[in-house]
């Protein structure tokens, strides 16, 4: 249980044994990320089989790298408490609100402390990337990477990404760049979310296949 950022200034690689958790106690919206870099384009970084939750900032939150891998973690709650709405079923079903809701009712939502400007994985800058096999629900943004994969690559792959409240899956591009490069983008189970499923914007030479 954390307290506060933990701002990784080297390459370093974090494995968890099973159910082994990185988190702050409980969801605030005041929280910080929780795995924080920015700066070095040399470094790598890995995370591995650990669960995060309650960051009101990202649970991983990296930029400027030359490689950075996320396998086969569990991401929840990074954004959003997970309470007061259901991004499947309209709100007669459940007494939450639902994608039937008014735009007021949505919009008072947004402004309150259930909500942050955070999410699960936030990408920026990086060479190489290995987004593979991790479930990430119930939290503000999914997966979001941004001017990622340019002179490398990267794979998004075999993630299941369900009823966050943006996007699942987010190739971005900074005011000064033109997006993600070379980033595979396949078989990966996105749904539920509140946004969009799958959103590309610019970039060059992404590929997207076989996803649900």
């Amino acid at each position: 249980v954390i307290t506060g950022k933990i701002t990784l200034p080297y390459t370093s690689y974090f494995y968890g044994a099973k159910g082994s958790k990185v988190k702050y106690a409980t969801y605030v919206n005041t929280n910080d990320d929780i795995f924080f870099h920015d700066g070095d384009s040399t470094n790598s970084f890995g995370f591995y089989d650990i669960i995060f939750e309650n960051a009101g900032g990202f649970a991983i939150n990296i930029s400027k790298t030359l490689n950075v891998e996320i396998e086969k973690c569990e991401i929840k709650n990074c954004g959003w408490s997970g309470l007061s709405l259901n991004t499947q079923a309209p709100s007669t079903l459940t007494s939450l609100l639902g994608y039937d809701t008014d735009q007021t009712a949505l919009q008072n939502f947004y402004a309150s402390s259930e909500v942050s400007e955070g999410g699960a994985i936030s990408l920026t800058e990086s060479t190489m990337i290995r987004v593979i096999g991790n479930t990430i629900s119930g939290n503000f943004r999914g997966i979001r990477v941004q001017d990622c994969g340019k002179n490398g690559a990267g794979f998004i792959t075999r993630n299941v990404v369900s009823s966050n409240i943006e996007s699942g899956i987010y190739l971005a591009a900074g005011l000064t760049n033109n997006g993600c490069e070379n980033i595979t983008v396949t078989i990966n189970a996105s749904v539920y979310n509140a946004n969009n499923g799958i959103l590309s914007v610019s970039g060059m030479n992404n590929k997207f296949s076989q996803n649900e």
